[in-house]
């Protein structure tokens, strides 16, 4: 994936700036474009005198930086034999911009506006409730583990997987299992505003609360592998999470939420299970 767009990284010539890294440049003899990155131009042999030669920004379809988006009207849609492409405008410009998740512990920096105004959340309130810090303070995030795939719908049915990871944890700091009396293999009960889920207790230092200007904030960590079925089974953090999703691409903010949690028991302490055994 090229993040740059490298035609950019050289003159009108074609040619590297002065005192640059060289990443791609017009190869007179060759009459085309190369370098160390594949050449951002939309023909490779279009020199630098031609149209495509002079598009530093071909993903736009102006062939230009855009700093206010608007929709493209192509002044040339009756010539069929130039190439266009097609630009993508969108859908909370002008300019992108930092907001904070639905559910936050902490006030956007940059205005009164907390989370994306264009994101459309909730859609259904009475099943879509938003958390708030006073009730649940910490912020929980999720990722997967590298033993289990996805949901783990196939990886917690292979029994060498389920024995390097058998089953779901809560990963804390070491500060927070303090002030809540918890210890690794203990039970915890994690709540959000839409559920709640038990499990056990992995206390580490690599979790760090973050000072955020005055406040600190704790964060902590449960893997998404899990579901009711399988080999392995264990409570799924989709319970908690929340399905806000940017108005961009749509992506949840399944990995921040608010959370707050409570230790329901040691792990030393024995339950009954249904079938009578302790």
């Amino acid at each position: 994936m090229r993040i740059l767009y490298n035609r950019a990284s050289c003159d009108r010539d074609g040619k590297p700036y002065a005192g640059s890294k060289p990443i791609v440049w017009w190869d007179d003899q060759a009459k085309r474009w190369t370098g160390y990155d594949v050449p951002d131009v939309p023909v490779a042999t279009d020199g630098p005198a031609t149209p495509n030669g002079q598009r530093p920004f071909h993903l736009g379809a102006e062939g230009v930086g855009r700093l206010f988006a608007a929709v493209y009207s192509d002044p040339d849609e009756k010539n069929p034999g130039y190439p266009r492409d097609v630009a993508y405008v969108p859908k909370d410009g002008p300019l992108p911009e930092m907001y904070e998740p639905v559910e936050s512990p902490v006030k956007n920096a940059l205005h009164g506006v907390n989370s994306n105004p264009t994101l459309k959340y909730p859609r259904v309130p009475s099943h879509q409730p938003i958390g708030t810090a006073d009730k649940f303070p910490y912020v929980l995030m999720t990722s997967t583990v590298a033993e289990h795939w996805c949901g783990g719908s196939t990886t917690r049915n292979i029994p060498w997987l389920n024995e390097l990871v058998p089953e779901p944890m809560l990963e804390l700091p070491i500060a927070l299992a303090a002030k809540l009396g918890v210890q690794s293999g203990d039970w915890l009960r994690v709540s959000s505003a839409r559920g709640t889920l038990e499990v056990k207790a992995l206390v580490t230092p690599r979790m760090k609360a973050l000072k955020i200007g005055d406040k600190e904030v704790t964060v902590v960590w449960m893997p998404y592998n899990w579901g009711f079925q399988g080999l392995s089974t264990g409570p799924s953090v989709n319970h908690l999470t929340i399905d806000a999703a940017d108005p961009g691409a749509g992506t949840q903010e399944t990995k921040a939420c608010l959370v707050d949690i409570v230790k329901i028991r040691s792990r030393q302490e024995r339950v009954a299970t249904p079938g009578g055994r302790a």
